[in-house]
């Protein structure tokens, strides 16, 4: 099969490119987040999920590169396997990075608007694992439908019904496979829903709630006042923000394309297509949204970057007993916010390890470290 110019630039160069550096930086990520310094905190929890769940969808593009996304295939079985899990693989790793996002942001407003509920929720047991149970079993049911419906077809039939020959398969996956039929209009619209608009305005809403919190003076930090103080709560914000536009940026391409022009083309490999072009940026675009969210920790979280110089001995790592970092302004990093209630008077110190009680009323403890 001929295959145009377009199709050769993005599934043979950029996006291996892409591949290889998604899987270099969420592999180094991923040994970041899991030392212990960091793993003692909350939200690095989820963090580390999220570059797990990053890392599974660059390793699950490989099959979309080497194929040119469906075009050329080797072997039945490879053609069988991008049919049914080629892409669906990569929509379910995606799905878990999306809602560990929500979850992420959902704990950081409620830390702010419902100040009461959320201790109450997170001295629940298996908190994390519950939610990410519930967010692994949905994502993977979402798709299953389209890794059933799906086919590989022999465009090329040989004499007396052999065989096709070498590159002659055509994986239809199941986005695709009876696309024109009702039940499939009526998924794609639940399943829109649920993989791009829910999550999206999900998070506009959450992060929207922390910054208006921000403003009104909601959030403290225990041991620190005026910009020391301020600086934190801004960079727990500008994580917030950063990923959440990331996502929305990022993923805008290819929700065009998913929204309006995914219908199967003849001779989509190598007719030049405009709607094949955009579907070429959005996969690309896609990819570096789970590379990305990296740079973000490197950026604004001052622990993840502490840890990184300790890993490649650009740093002494702090004493055993030491179970914090400490930041410029000598402010420890264990990772706690105090969450002021309205009719407060006053903000009270909290030593490391221990929450009073007396005042467990008057502000409330979140585990983030920036």
């Amino acid at each position: 099969m001929e295959i145009d110019s377009a199709h050769q630039i993005v599934y043979r160069i950029v996006l291996p490119f892409f591949i290889a550096l998604g899987i270099l930086i969420n592999g180094l990520a991923i040994v970041v987040l899991a030392r212990p310094r960091l793993r003692s905190a909350r939200v690095n929890r989820y963090f580390l999920l999220l570059a797990i769940s990053d890392l599974m969808v660059c390793f699950f593009y490989i099959p979309v590169a080497t194929t040119i996304t469906g075009c050329v295939f080797s072997s039945y079985t490879e053609a069988f396997y991008y049919a049914h899990f080629g892409w669906t693989f990569v929509g379910v790793s995606q799905a878990l990075g999306t809602y560990i996002i929500v979850w992420l942001a959902l704990d950081r407003f409620m830390a702010v608007w419902m100040y009461q509920l959320y201790p109450r929720l997170q001295k629940k047991p298996n908190v994390l694992r519950n939610r990410m149970i519930v967010t692994a079993i949905t994502s993977f049911f979402s798709h299953l439908p389209y890794m059933i419906k799906a086919a590989v077809v022999c465009t090329v039939e040989g004499p007396d019904g052999a065989d096709c020959a070498r590159g002659e398969w055509d994986g239809i996956t199941g986005y695709e496979y009876e696309f024109t039929k009702t039940w499939h209009k009526y998924y794609r619209v639940f399943f829109s829903l649920y993989i791009r608009w829910i999550p999206s305005v999900l998070m506009v809403v959450f992060n929207v709630g922390m910054i208006v919190a921000v403003v009104k003076g909601r959030v403290r930090h225990p041991k620190t006042q005026g910009k020391a103080a301020g600086r934190s709560e801004k960079k727990l914000i500008f994580i917030m923000i950063a990923i959440t536009a990331s996502y929305i940026l990022f993923t805008l391409p290819i929700t065009l394309y998913i929204t309006g022009f995914s219908e199967k083309q003849d001779n989509r490999c190598g007719g030049e297509h405009p709607q094949e072009v955009l579907r070429g940026v959005g996969n690309v675009f896609q990819l570096i949204e789970h590379i990305i969210h990296v740079l973000f920790l490197l950026v604004l979280n001052h622990g993840f970057k502490q840890e990184i110089k300790i890993l490649l001995g650009l740093e002494e790592a702090p004493a055993r007993n030491n179970c914090a970092y400490e930041s410029r302004s000598n402010t420890s990093m264990t990772g706690r916010t105090v969450v002021v209630s309205p009719g407060a008077q006053h903000i009270v110190s909290v030593p490391t390890g221990k929450q009073d009680e007396s005042a467990s009323n008057a502000m409330l403890e979140v585990d983030i470290d920036t």
